[in-house]
């Protein structure tokens, strides 16, 4: 399935009603940028903080379609990593999750969508 810039709008809106854990001295990124930016690096392999900031650079022009990067930057990969630091974390699952939730069916089809395969393979 390929996740359109559409989808990713979704997410922004979802991650921006979250909670900021961040104090407001040196806040550049909004949290719907952090989350966006790593839930995207991750679909597409990146497995840290150092590689979803690698990713990020890479991929600046595309973001941009998307997001408001303050100054054209992306976030760095300390900025990444002390958010999922301090981040609640059934706050982000349930932002997670809730943007998941978009891509199922209507009600009457989910519970025949007990395991979505993300890796190809079936059991």
């Amino acid at each position: 399935m390929e996740v359109l810039v559409e989808e990713f709008e979704g997410l922004k809106s979802i991650a921006a009603r979250l909670d900021d854990p961040r104090t407001q001295i040196n806040i550049f990124h909004p949290v719907e940028n952090i989350i966006a930016i790593s839930i995207a690096a991750i679909i597409s392999g990146a497995e840290g903080s150092k590689s979803i900031a690698r990713w990020a650079k890479e991929k600046k022009d595309w973001l941009n379609t998307w997001l408001h990067l303050p100054d054209g930057r992306t976030p760095s990969r300390d900025c990444v990593r002390t958010f999922f630091a301090i981040v609640e974390p059934a706050a982000f699952q349930a932002c997670f999750l809730e943007w998941l939730n978009g891509f199922l069916p209507d009600d009457t089809q989910r519970e025949k969508l007990l395991i979505i395969p993300i890796d190809g393979k079936t059991l």
